[in-house]
Order: structure tokens, then sequence, then C-alpha cells
């Protein structure tokens, strides 16, 4: 690493030692790994050391003389966002959340064509670190302590309905002072791998569970996703090696229990803890972290764990750097108070974000030439039907002005960012694929409270939105306690339309009904649109696509709202091409499966039989026949 105050060198992508982002100057690379940079940096308003976190993926984008980032190729544009939205949507999960645990976010913006995130200068090592200096695997006392507090931010966060969907030894960091922090959410890295490489490229096999494997609602992900995963860590350091995957378990499941390979060392309990978590099969497992708490014996021994010596880190991945002999650490600084409203986490239909990942996205179209065109008109939107809210609760406080969205992706991210933990909204697709000209989209809602819905949708115009329901068809959209809607309804159902690609669909629930023509919604022939980033947009609440809430005058009122999100994808009719009537071909000699030396890119249909393959084992399929299936398919 260079430390002159000359541009970048020519093999690397950092920023060079003494620039200044903000009031932030650079003073080391902590770290550079494939799809991000770590800094050392000084805070020069406040006088303490930082991490800053660089959105940098090598493989899409470089460094120009200037210093801003840019794609290498005009493909790789829309793979680039998709992992700038992600990264920020890292940022601001990251930032609602305040807990010893979690890794702190004290700042993030985005500049130089890519993002940043500002996050405390903390001195320590990786639990992946730790394990590789003892001479033996540790003992029960010291896993339980470090276990304890994970165990409390991964609650903390499932009750938020976050998912961390990548706990690994390299992504626990033990602190000096022995106190665990969980790193690394890794938002953009699996965005950027659904667009570009396999799964298994993304994963980190032997911690992922299966249905971190399949893009398949019928494999949903939850809080057993992240209990799996930190079973496996847990596995990890009382036998010295990784587990089996758990694709491969399917097939053949070759895993010792923790049972047999901890006997001597650990109590029942706490093996027996593990290999409930392991299991392969999502319902079979703990399906909360308090379940899965139930399961060890409380009354164990605790020991605080003893800092081990620090070796030198051996992976690009960690966020700070430790050093031999570090100081003690100063008084934490006082921290801004930041609203924590909860951050979607694809929980629901692999999501990815499973929150889910919201990737590029276009809407489902309808059958009409301007049911899905944005043909924006002076007509005001729709006024919905409203009635008076039976108790009105208390104003909360204000939520922190977040920057107008300048695409439709970054908007929704918004709108999932602020919704309450209160008020649950969940939106089931019955049919998650859908053929153009052919099949309409429907769907399922559902809310906890009485309110108003509004669904929305992104196109394929990145700077529009648009507005499905309410519409100029359909204008009742209020929504009982505990009801279910079925929607569309018949007077806009809509049949799927060009161009094929996957669609994201927005529903929520506001308790009030929202103002949206004065947030700059514009109303079309049948739906309403609105354009990213314009005046309107910065001039009204936050999030912006939501405009104010419609109260009473001199009532109290709540701009309190659930959402949900879930996608779809539509794809092209199949094209019926007759076969040509041909001589029976002579017998030829096909090489054998152990001697092919070439793989064909697996189809759309492939992964389809892989994913069908893989539900049905998580349901309780006949595994042997299943694992040969899988192999024969050659399915990863």
């Amino acid at each position: 690493m260079t430390t002159s105050n000359s541009l970048h060198g020519a093999d690397t992508n950092t920023l060079p030692i003494g620039f200044t982002l903000a009031e932030f100057k650079i003073e080391q690379v902590i770290g550079e790994g494939g799809f991000g940079i770590v800094y050392l940096a000084l805070d020069t308003q406040l006088g303490r050391k930082v991490a800053i976190k660089e959105y940098m993926p090598s493989s899409l984008a470089a460094r120009k003389t200037d210093l801003s980032v840019t794609v290498t190729s005009p493909r790789h544009r829309e793979t680039f966002e998709l992992g700038l939205r992600s990264f920020v949507k890292e940022a601001i999960t990251l930032a609602r959340f305040d807990h010893p645990a979690l890794l702190k976010v004290f700042r993030f913006w985005e500049e130089r064509g890519t993002a940043y995130m500002v996050m405390p200068y903390l001195e320590g090592q990786t639990l992946k670190q730790a394990l590789r200096a003892r001479a033996d695997a540790p003992p029960e006392a010291w896993l339980r302590t470090l276990l304890d507090p994970v165990l409390d931010g991964l609650e903390h966060l499932h009750a938020n309905n976050c998912l961390h969907r990548d706990i690994a030894p390299d992504n626990i960091q033990i602190l000096p002072n022995g106190v665990p922090l969980l790193l690394d959410f890794g938002a953009a890295r699996q965005v950027i791998g659904d667009a570009t490489q396999a799964l298994t490229v993304i994963l980190k096999p032997g911690f992922a569970p299966i249905e971190q494997y399949s893009d398949s609602v019928a494999l949903r992900q939850g809080a057993w996703t992240d209990v799996y995963a930190l079973a496996a860590v847990c596995y990890y350091a009382i036998s010295g090696k990784t587990p089996q995957a758990s694709v491969a378990r399917v097939m053949h499941d070759e895993m010792p229990s923790a049972a047999s390979i901890g006997s001597q060392r650990y109590s029942p309990e706490f093996l027996g803890f593990i290999d409930a978590c392991l299991r392969v099969r999502p319902q079979d497992r703990p399906q909360s972290i308090a379940e899965a708490r139930r399961l060890m014996d409380t009354r164990a021994p605790r020991a605080a764990p003893s800092p081990q010596p620090l070796p030198e880190p051996d992976d690009d991945k960690t966020v700070i750097r430790p050093k031999a002999q570090p100081p003690a650490p100063p008084p934490p600084p006082p921290q801004p108070t930041l609203t924590k409203p909860p951050i979607t986490q694809a929980a629901t239909a692999r999501s990815r974000s499973g929150v889910i990942a919201i990737g590029a996205v276009a809407v489902v179209g309808v059958a009409i030439a301007a049911a899905w065109k944005f043909w924006p008109t002076s007509a005001p939107v729709p006024a919905p039907i409203a009635t008076a809210p039976a108790k009105p609760a208390a104003p909360p406080p204000p939520a922190p002005r977040l920057p107008a969205p300048t695409s439709a992706t970054a908007a929704v991210e918004q709108v999932m960012a602020g919704r309450s933990a209160a008020l649950q909204v969940a939106s089931q697709p019955t049919q998650t694929a859908l053929t153009i000209a052919r099949d309409a989209m429907q769907f399922n809602l559902r809310s906890d409270a009485a309110g108003y819905v509004y669904v929305f949708a992104t196109g394929a115009d990145a700077s529009q939105l648009t507005l499905l329901f309410p519409n100029a068809l359909d204008q009742d959209n209020r929504i009982a306690a505990g009801a279910e809607l079925a929607l569309p309804r018949a007077a806009w159902k809509t049949l799927a339309e060009a161009p094929a690609g996957p669609r994201s669909i927005l529903t929520v629930v506001s308790t009030q009904p929202r103002d949206l023509q004065a947030a700059g919604w514009k109303r079309g022939s049948t739906y309403a649109a609105y354009t990213l980033g314009g005046d309107a947009a910065a001039a009204t609440v936050s999030p912006a696509v939501l405009g104010a809430p419609i109260c009473d005058a001199g009532a109290a009122c709540d701009a309190a709202y659930g959402a949900a999100v879930f996608e779809v994808n539509v794809i092209e009719a199949p094209v019926a091409v007759a076969e040509p009537t041909r001589p029976p071909a002579a017998p030829s000699k096909r090489p054998s499966a152990a001697n092919a030396t070439h793989v064909a890119t697996p189809s759309s249909e492939h992964k389809r039989q892989c994913d069908q393959l893989l539900q049905q084992a998580a349901i309780g399929g006949d595994t042997a026949e299943i694992g040969r299936k899988l192999a024969a398919l050659n399915c990863r």
C-alpha cells in the first residue's frame, strides 16, 4: 500500500492517502475486497478516527483519474446500480439500529459515482482469526459468552423485520474487551451475485441454509435462516471444520453430528442446540431466536472470554485491521439520536434483501395501451375515500428527512425503511411467473390494522414509479383490521406485458389517507405516475413518494404506515416450432458424464427444475431420490 499523496496507483482502485472525503481525511487503506474498500480516516471536525467503507465492485467498475467511479462496460451499468442501491440500503439498515452487538453507521452519502458509509474505528479480531490462533477447540463457557450478545443482536434485528443472512466466523468480530460484533450484512454482495454469478459463489457453503440457494417463494427465509448460520458457526468452532454444504446434505448427509464430535467436551444441551438448529429442512429448526435459546441450558457457567493473540488478518472482509498491542479505546463520543423504523429484508418471497434484495425492476403490464405507460396529465389523482379514524394516535416524532429519491428502486427502499413495526402488512402473489399477454397478476394483501391501501410498481424507466391502486377504475382503498384483500379487483385486472424480466410490487397500508397529488403524482388515463428527483419530491415529507397524511383539522395526525414488497417474473410465451422430419441418425458414441469437459450455462428451465427439487427436499420428500436427480441435473 502506498503512503504517498499522489493519485491512486495503476494497479489499485483505492483513494490516495491524504485525500479528503467530506470532512474525513484518508489515512490508511484497511482492506480492499471484490465489493468494496475500507479506509481508516480522521474526522477533521470531531477529531476522531473512523472507518469509511466505499462501494467499489472491482469486477464492474474502476477509478478514473478524477477519482470518480465508473462502470467498465455499459452492460455492467444495471448491475452496478443494483449493488449501489443495496449498499445504501445496508447503510440505512445499520444506522437505524442501536445495539452493542450490531455495527453502527454514523452517516452515509453518495458522491463521485459511488457511495460511502462512515463507521466507528474499532480494534479487534474476527472469530475466525481467534479460533485459528487457538491450539484446541474453545471451551463452552467462552462460546456461550460470545453467543449471548450475538443472539440478542439477532433477536433485535428479527423484531424489526430484518435478517442478517451472512453470519459466518469472519463476520463476527471480537473487540479487545471480548464483546462480539456482527459485521457485513452483505446486501450489495448478494444483489451483485444474483445478477452476475452463481449463488454458490456468493453464499458461504457450509454456513448458508438450503433456502438461501433458491429464489422460490416456497422456500421462505426467516429467523430460522440466521439460526442455521449461527449454529454452523458453533459447529465450526467445536470441530475446526466447515459444515457440509446444506445443498449437498440434501443429496447425501455425511456430516457428523455435533453430539458425536463434542460429547467429551461440551454439555448435551449445547450440542443438542447446535444439531437442532442445523437441520436441513427449515420447518424442523427452531423458528425464532427465543426458541433456539430454550434449547440451551442457560445455567451453564459463563466466563468472560480472554482476548486471544491477534494474528495478522488473512482475509479482505475484516472491517477493522487489528493491531498487535491496541491502546485502550477512548470513551465513545455522543451519538446522534436516530429514529428506528424497521428495515425490510426479504423474509418472504426470496426476498435478498430474501430482504428481498430489490433489484432491477419493471411493472406488470396491462392489456390496454395506457395501463402501464406513463402519460402524465394535469388531472388530479383520484382521491381515496376517507373516513375518520376511530382513535387518532399521538403524532410520532418527525422522521429524519431523506434525500429525494433519484430512482424507482431508491424510492421503494425509502418506503420500506420508514415503515412502522407496529403495522404488520403481508403481500403474497398467487403466481410468481407470468407469461406476457396470457397471465394476470394476482396477489393477496393482509393488514393487522385498519387503514388505506396503496399499491406501487417500479418500471423499466428507472426515473418513474406507477401508482396501481387506488386508480381511476377503483378508488375504494380501505382495508379493515385483520382483513385480507385479493388484488387487483376485476375492474382493473391486468395482463403481463412486455418487456420480459423481474417486476417488484410495493404495497402500503397507511393509518391515514395520503395526499399524493401534493407529492408530485400525476394521473394518466388509468394509473398515476411519479417522476423521481423532481422539485415536488424534494418538497414533501419523507418518504417523498407517499406524500403527507390527510388528517382532520385540529386532530392528532398519525403518519405511520406498514409496507411489504414482492417480486414476480414476466416471461415470454414459448414459440412453437415444428420439428423438421429427419432420417434416423446413425448411432453415435456419446462421451460419458465422467469424461465430459463442458458444462452448459444453466438455463432458466434448469434452475426451475433444481429449485423444485430443493423444495421437495425441504418439505420432506425422498432425499435419496431427490439427491440422485440433483446430481443428474448438476444442480449447485
